[in-house]
């Protein structure tokens, strides 16, 4: 029961109960409104495409166009600006690291090393001429995913997805898809 010392004055020990209430809600409170902002940043008029294998966001106007693989599970979705092509399966690729001399001499070269759904993942990014990549359409801006290991069945089933982007400024477009993959679980 509180002790009142005067008319409105609170005790010694309700203040520290106070104080010590607002130190543990204030951090709540500041998780709630970032949790909110993200939230926020987060395309909300984003599809949602689903693989069976795995799922990713993509902005309006990118679409599906059915492609037909041989030992794996291949795609292409296509938009204005972005083209992307995927390839899941046990011959997808492995690592971009065992691959650099492929890139590393490409203009604006850069290779990051991250983590998606709680997989390992590598983002490598890169220009090319568009005479040489007819998949490209004349989209010379490339950034590209790889998942070493992301099989459930085998350690070697692997994905690997690439963008080529109208522009630089599509990276950005393509790094939110590429957040955004989600692998199906048991």
């Amino acid at each position: 029961m509180p002790v009142t010392t005067g008319a409105g004055s609170v005790s010694r020990s309700v203040r520290h109960t106070m104080r010590t209430s607002l130190l543990i809600v204030s951090p709540l409170l500041l998780i709630a409104l970032l949790a909110s902002a993200a939230e926020q940043n987060s395309p909300t008029n984003w599809t949602t495409i689903n693989f069976g294998a795995f799922s990713f966001r993509a902005p309006p106007g990118m679409t599906n166009v059915p492609v037909r693989g041989i030992d794996s599970l291949v795609g292409r979705c296509v938009s204005s600006n972005i083209i992307l092509t995927f390839d899941y399966g046990w011959y997808s690729g492995g690592s971009f690291k065992e691959h650099l001399d492929q890139w590393k001499h490409s203009p604006k070269f850069k290779l990051t090393d991250t983590t998606i759904d709680g997989h390992e993942a590598e983002i490598v990014s890169y220009q090319v001429s568009a005479r040489y990549y007819t998949e490209s359409e004349g989209k010379t801006n490339v950034i590209r995913v790889q998942f070493p290991k992301v099989g459930k069945d085998s350690p070697r089933t692997s994905l690997s997805m690439t963008t080529y982007c109208q522009s630089e400024a599509d990276h950005t477009i393509a790094q939110r898809i590429f957040e955004s993959i989600r692998f199906k679980r048991n």
